[in-house]
């Protein structure tokens, strides 16, 4: 503990990790003492903003790059006091909390309005989460702004997450499947067909299911395989919506469901064509297919 407590009155803000293992290094600690202390140094060190800049000018760039590393260091020294008992982690929060605030006061005070709805765009949680689904994808930086406010509008639109649940946007959408069908869309207007394919295997574990099922079919194309994939999404939004229709009859649901059934497996069988079809409501991620024979169980064997 003391030993720890030692190393960072050698720490200078200014450096990185590999300067600050040298100094230690250099200051007598062993390579043992450095490595203990490693896992401490790399969390109080972890407030670099990984940006993004999207359309910016490179000249403001620049500029942001440079006073985001003003104030790490700042940010670094506020840390190195606390580490070294100089102030109270309260005292510490507080004032990492302030400098925060004028952080973003700085940055924003570099851009207009046009540039401060760009940044606050490609560094959101929604542009986050585009570029965690489209990885290993071939994608513009114009149809990443695109997809950016695609999923940004999505977002707004589901709700905030709540225990890993996003609340329902309304009564009638099943926890937001409706609301992701648009957004789905619009991704699949970006991308195309190979690249939307690609996207929706990587991100959507249920299409790989059903996609294992029919990709060696003879004469499958990838708008087939998606539309079959969109048409299972499609009946069950519709089945969700049913089972939460309020003063609906158990004789009435049944029969809803049934002719909801009878017609998602006409466009099934038109999709795929007879042959194609029949194959794939034999599989087992097929049995979506299977007509209502009667309130709680979906029957596999009908023909």
């Amino acid at each position: 503990m003391e030993e720890g407590i030692r190393a960072w009155n050698f720490v200078r803000p200014e450096d990185e990790v590999p300067n600050v293992v040298a100094t230690l290094r250099q200051a007598g600690f062993s390579q043992e003492a450095v490595t203990r202390f490693l896992p401490a140094l790399m969390f109080a060190w972890g407030e670099t903003p990984e940006r993004q800049f999207g359309h910016l000018p490179p000249e403001t760039i620049a500029r942001i790059k440079a006073t985001d590393r003003k104030f790490v260091v700042q940010l670094r020294t506020i840390t190195l006091r606390q580490r070294r008992g100089e102030i109270s982690i309260a005292a510490m929060n507080e004032a990492r909390l302030q400098l925060d605030r004028q952080w973003d006061k700085e940055v924003r005070s570099l851009l207009d309005p046009t540039g401060v709805a760009e940044l606050s765009l490609v560094n959101s949680r929604s542009a986050r989460r585009v570029r965690e689904m489209v990885r290993g994808l071939e994608v513009s930086d114009d149809e990443l702004q695109r997809l950016y406010r695609l999923r940004q509008a999505y977002d707004d639109k589901r709700g905030m997450s709540v225990d890993g649940m996003n609340l329902r946007v309304s009564p009638d959408d099943h926890w937001g499947e409706a609301v992701e069908q648009v957004y789905l869309q619009g991704v699949r207007d970006v991308l195309g067909e190979q690249r939307f394919l690609k996207f929706a295997l990587q991100n959507f574990p249920f299409l790989v299911q059903d996609y294992e099922a029919i990709k060696d079919l003879p004469g499958l194309t990838t708008s087939t395989a998606l539309d079959l994939w969109w048409l299972h999404r499609e009946m069950d939004i519709a089945e969700w919506r049913l089972d939460e229709q309020q003063g609906l009859a158990p004789k009435d649901r049944l029969e809803a469901r049934q002719v909801l059934r009878a017609n998602t497996c006409d466009r099934a069988r038109n999709l795929l064509g007879p042959a194609a079809f029949k194959f794939y409501r034999r599989q087992p991620t097929g049995v979506w297919l299977a007509v209502i024979a009667d309130q709680t169980k979906p029957s596999a064997s009908s023909p």
